[in-house]
């Protein structure tokens, strides 16, 4: 079997070992999707056409802006987006609001759905206070509606536990209460409640445990319950729950219980 299923015949191609070769040398930037770029194709046939576009893709690779700006290939632009610095450093930062315009329209618009759920998950990272509000929009698209948008609407769905913002409570209860919706995007909803501490969010994931049928489901509400009140030593079982939070509420104690310090190292010991 070959260990360069990209090159253009069976046999690995020297120049491919080559440019490999050169790209492994040490201390050489830029090389963190090496392998992508290596093994691409060109949309020209040969051997050399090959060779060129891999070699812009290592040496001269365009900015993500201007290829998101301007190219209408699919991967150049996937490409684009994983590569997009949405963080920035002190000797170079992009505008936010570029930032905020580019991800939103890719997550809108680009043709692929994985560019689309792509474009959502560095959207997420801009940490801006639309995000949110956009997440809910995005999941609820007509573009996005159908089974080839799925992958979309589960970072969408994801996005909302990372944004941890309440207004996409609503939009997460009603999905994983929603049995008619694929099991994957219910899982997704039931992950990223756990990371909202919040009422609501707890009593829609005790619901699950009283009502709902599905197993995965039930075991991953009760893991995020787990998640989001630090208790490992309630069962799944919703009048289990249902207690614990009365007993805090009356107390007046936080949702989240943070464990002893015998507890921390006996879960840290048994993991």
């Amino acid at each position: 079997m070959s260990f360069y299923p990209s090159c253009p015949s069976q046999a690995p191609h020297w120049p491919c070992r080559l440019l490999l070769a050169v790209c492994l040398l040490p201390g050489m930037a830029g090389c963190g999707h090496l392998w992508e770029d290596v093994t691409s194709r060109s949309n020209e046939p040969g051997v050399w056409a090959n060779m060129s576009y891999r070699w812009d893709l290592v040496f001269n690779r365009p900015e993500p802006l201007e290829v998101l700006a301007s190219s209408h290939d699919g991967d150049m632009r996937r490409r684009a987006l994983v590569t997009l610095d949405t963080k920035g450093s002190w000797w170079k930062k992009e505008d936010p609001e570029v930032l905020m315009r580019v991800l939103t329209t890719s997550a809108a618009q680009e043709r692929d759905p994985i560019n689309r759920a792509l474009a959502i998950e560095r959207l997420v990272e801009l940490d801006d206070p639309r995000v949110p509000r956009m997440l809910i929009d995005f999941y609820g698209a007509e573009i996005n509606a159908d089974a080839r948008g799925l992958p979309v609407r589960i970072a969408a769905v994801r996005g909302m536990g990372q944004v941890k913002d309440s207004v996409t409570i609503e939009t997460l209860t009603g999905i994983v209460h929603n049995r008619e919706l694929p099991t994957d995007l219910r899982l997704a909803a039931a992950d990223s409640l756990g990371n909202h501490e919040n009422h609501d969010a707890a009593g829609a994931l005790v619901k699950v445990l009283r009502d709902d049928r599905d197993v995965a489901i039930k075991y991953r509400a009760h893991q995020s319950l787990q998640k989001m009140s630090g208790r490992k030593d309630i069962p799944a079982r919703a009048d289990a729950w249902e207690e614990a939070f009365r007993e805090a509420a009356a107390t007046g104690q936080p949702m989240r219980q943070e464990p002893n310090p015998m507890l921390k190292l006996v879960t840290w010991w048994r993991d």
